[in-house]
């Protein structure tokens, strides 16, 4: 049975399933109708798995300016979704022009929607570090890790994990991190 073209199916004629095997390689030095079955010359939102290429989302403009005009290197980033309360973070790692300081900033603004980032830092690296990483935490938060400091951060409202009541000579009152 022949494979139907896109006109036969806007025609009326009915569908039919047709099998688009990626299986094959990227190639883009040679013209397309001279490609092999599961080949393909374009590899746009996608990349490599380990059978066949996998979808990836797209990346979209969330603002038309730059983060900071002394910060204006980002380095890492990442998209943090916390739903009670319901908050959207877009925290990003930005390093100044001589690479030698970085900042994070944090855009709330609900993707894909438009908009800047908060001007004053959510947090301030310490001098030396590396580039930082982002990474889901458990209870619903993030963590910030740069060489140098390690960050956990529960969003704009967080539990209290625990507090203690001393005095100066370092003795402990009380410790109210584990319930009695």
């Amino acid at each position: 049975m022949a494979k139907q073209s896109k006109t036969d199916n806007l025609s009326g004629k009915g569908n039919q399933y047709v099998n688009l095997p990626l299986n094959g390689k990227l190639i883009t030095a040679i013209d397309g109708t001279e490609l092999g079955e599961g080949d393909f010359q374009v590899l746009k939102n996608m990349r490599y798995g380990v059978v066949s290429p996998l979808s990836i989302s797209g990346m979209t403009k969330i603002n038309s300016a730059v983060i900071n005009a002394t910060y204006l290197k980002p380095r890492g980033g990442y998209h943090f979704r916390k739903y009670l309360p319901n908050e959207s973070h877009l925290l990003v790692q930005s390093w100044n022009t001589g690479l030698t300081a970085g900042l994070v900033y944090d855009n709330t603004t609900a993707i894909p929607t438009a908009g800047d980032f908060t001007a004053a830092p959510l947090w301030t690296d310490t001098a030396s570090s590396n580039v930082g990483y982002f990474s889901e935490a458990p209870d619903g938060c993030v963590i910030y890790c740069n060489g140098k400091d390690s960050c956990v951060w529960g969003g704009n409202e967080y539990r209290t994990g625990g507090f203690i009541i001393g005095d100066l000579e370092e003795t402990i009152k009380y410790d109210y991190k584990y319930p009695d």
